[in-house]
């Protein structure tokens, strides 16, 4: 899958946060596939705020998912001494 090519419009952003949530939940904890996918989430919300049409309400909530999902990240990557 080209990530480039799905995140140059909205409706693609949403496909491609829809892809990374699904891995997300049917990976194991300790599975490289569950840290790429939060990885995934944060560069989709991180274009999404890119984006001129949000709400300051929805603006705050990617930058609070985009903390989580780093958070989550960092410590799955951590637990499979994983360097990035």
């Amino acid at each position: 899958i080209d990530f480039k090519l799905l995140m140059q419009s909205t409706d693609n952003l949403d496909l491609a946060m829809q892809l990374f949530n699904q891995a997300k939940f049917i990976s194991r904890s300790v599975d490289y596939t569950k840290a790429d996918a939060f990885d995934g989430l944060i560069r989709v919300y991180k274009k999404k705020l890119e984006l001129n049409n949000l709400s300051e309400e929805q603006r705050q909530e990617y930058l609070n998912n985009i903390e989580i999902d780093q958070a989550e990240r960092n410590f799955i990557n951590q637990k499979l001494q994983r360097k990035v």
